[in-house]
C-alpha cells in the first residue's frame, strides 16, 4: 500500500492522522475501500491514538472520532480489546458523532463521556454493565436491538430513532432526555423504583418524553420504575402500560405529574405568570393526565387511573376557574372519594338537625333550659330529628307545626343541596365498585 501523504485528512476538520488515498486517513476510509482495514487492525489504531493523546488541563483525554466509517462487523468497545487502556477510557471525552458505526458492546469499561450525536449504528448497541458519565446520542438513528444497562448521570437521546427493539433499565442518577424519540418497536423501561430516573429529594433529576413517538404503543411497558420526575408532554400514551410504576407526588398527596409540581413551585415563587402562557401550560397538563388515564384504565388499574383524573380535572378547573367544577372537588374530589361525600353528607344533615332545634324555639337561646319542655327534651330532639329526615330525604309529613319563614326556607334550600350531594356519593362509591 502506498501512503500519499498530504497535509490534512478531509474527514474532519479535527483530524490530524496520516492520510491515505482519497484524501482521507484510515480511519475515515470508507467500510468497502481497498484500503481499509479490518476489525483488529482499527481496533488497535484506536487503542494507539487512547495511549498517545495528552491529558488536557481539565485532567480529561479528548478523543475526535467525528465521521469515522467503522469496518463491516466491526463491535465498538468489544470485551477485553481495550483493556489495556482502562484506566484512560475512565477520563476520557469521546466524540463519535456523525459517524458510520457497525456494533457497539461496551463491556464493563467506565467512560467519562460518550458522545454518539448525529450518527448511524447499523446492528446492535449494547451497554450491559457500563459506567458512562455522559452518554450522548442526539439525532442518532439505531437500525438494530437497542439495550441499555449502564450507570450513567446524563442520558441524552433526543430527537433519536430506534428501528427495532428498544429495552432501557439503566440506573440514570441526573437526567435522562427521550425528548421528541421515535421508538419504531417494542419498548421496555424497567429497573428499580427507587433508583432508575433519580431519587425525589433532586430538584434536577428528570426524565423527559416530551414529543416522543410510540408506534407500537401495544408494545410499549414501562415496568418497576421511577416517574415521580417524568415529563409526558404532547405523547400519546394509549396501548403503552404500566405496572407497578411510581408517580407519587409528596406535596399533591397523590399520582401526578412532575410538570404540574414544578409549575405550583414555579407559581408560589414567582405568582401569577402570563395568563396566556398558563392557559397554555394547563392545556398541555390536561392531555398529559388524560393519556395517563387511558392508559391506566386500559391495564384496568383504576386507582392510579382516578388519581390521574383528579389532575386533568384540577388542570381544567386552574385553567379557567368554574364554580361547578369547585362544588364538583369539594363535594367528592371529582366523584373519586366516596368517604367525603358520606362524610359531607352526614354534616349536611347534621347542620339541618341543629337548624331546625334553634328555629324552632325562635331562637331564644337563654331558654334552652328553662323547663321541662325545653327544646333538648327527647322529645323535641326527636321530632326535629324526624323532621331533617324527611326534609333530606323529600318527604312531605311535618311534625313540626307552624313552620316559620326561615324554617320553610331552611327546608328548600336542603332539599336541593342534600340529594346533589347524594348524587355525589353515589357516583364515587360506583367508581370505588368498578375496581
Amino acid at each position: 500500500m502506498t501512503e500519499n501523504k498530504i497535509e490534512k485528512c478531509k474527514g474532519h476538520r479535527l483530524c490530524e492522522r496520516t492520510v491515505f488515498d482519497s484524501e482521507l486517513c484510515l480511519l475515515h476510509l470508507p467500510s468497502d475501500h481497498k484500503n481499509a482495514l479490518n476489525c483488529d487492525d482499527y481496533d488497535q489504531l484506536l487503542i494507539d491514538e487512547i495511549k498517545q493523546t495528552p491529558m488536557r488541563d481539565d485532567g480529561r483525554f479528548a478523543l475526535h472520532w467525528e465521521k469515522l466509517n467503522f469496518p463491516i462487523d466491526h463491535v465498538l468497545f468489544e470485551h477485553f480489546k481495550f483493556d489495556e487502556v482502562r484506566d484512560r477510557l475512565e477520563k476520557s471525552w469521546i466524540n463519535i458523532s456523525y459517524s458510520n458505526i457497525q456494533n457497539i458492546r461496551v463491556g464493563s469499561y467506565a467512560i467519562q463521556t460518550l458522545v454518539l450525536s448525529h450518527s448511524t449504528i447499523h446492528g446492535n448497541t449494547i451497554f450491559p454493565v457500563a459506567t458512562i458519565e455522559r452518554l450522548i446520542m442526539d439525532s442518532s438513528k439505531f437500525l438494530g436491538k437497542f439495550h441499555c444497562a449502564c450507570s450513567s448521570n446524563l442520558f441524552d437521546a433526543r430527537n433519536a430513532i430506534f428501528e427495532d427493539e428498544f429495552s432501557f433499565s439503566s440506573t440514570i442518577s441526573g437526567l435522562a432526555n427521550f425528548t421528541n424519540c421515535r421508538f419504531k418497536k417494542a419498548c421496555l423501561f424497567h429497573g428499580s423504583r427507587s433508583l432508575v430516573f433519580g431519587d425525589d429529594d433532586d430538584e434536577f433529576k428528570i426524565v423527559g418524553f416530551d414529543n416522543a413517538i410510540f408506534e407500537s404503543s401495544a408494545q410499549v411497558l414501562f415496568q418497576d420504575i421511577d416517574l415521580r420526575k417524568a415529563s409526558f408532554e404532547s405523547v400519546s400514551l394509549v396501548g403503552v402500560r404500566f405496572y407497578n410504576a411510581n408517580f407519587y407526588q409528596k406535596s399533591l398527596n397523590r399520582n401526578g405529574l412532575y410538570n404540574e409540581v414544578n409549575f405550583l413551585q414555579k407559581f408560589k415563587s414567582n405568582g401569577a405568570d402570563n395568563k396566556e402562557n398558563n392557559v397554555k401550560h394547563y392545556n398541555h397538563l390536561m392531555h398529559e393526565y388524560r393519556q395517563l388515564r387511558m392508559a391506566m384504565e386500559n391495564i384496568k388499574d383504576f386507582d392510579n387511573s382516578h388519581d390521574f383524573y383528579v389532575g386533568e380535572m384540577e388542570s381544567r378547573k386552574n385553567r379557567k376557574w368554574n364554580f361547578i367544577l369547585e362544588i364538583y372537588r369539594f363535594s367528592s374530589c371529582y366523584g373519586t372519594k366516596y368517604i367525603r361525600a358520606f362524610l359531607i353528607l352526614i354534616v349536611l344533615f347534621v347542620i339541618h338537625f341543629i337548624l331546625t332545634i334553634l328555629l324552632s324555639a325562635n331562637l331564644q337561646i337563654p331558654n334552652l333550659f328553662s323547663s321541662q319542655d325545653s327544646i333538648f327534651s327527647w322529645k323535641s330532639l326527636g321530632d326535629a330529628m324526624l323532621h331533617s329526615l324527611s326534609t333530606v330525604t323529600l318527604q312531605r309529613f311535618n311534625l313540626i307545626e307552624n313552620l316559620s319563614f326561615c324554617q320553610r326556607t331552611l327546608d328548600a334550600f336542603f332539599r336541593i343541596i342534600f340529594p346533589i350531594q347524594a348524587a355525589m356519593f353515589i357516583l364515587a362509591l360506583r367508581n370505588m365498585t368498578k375496581r
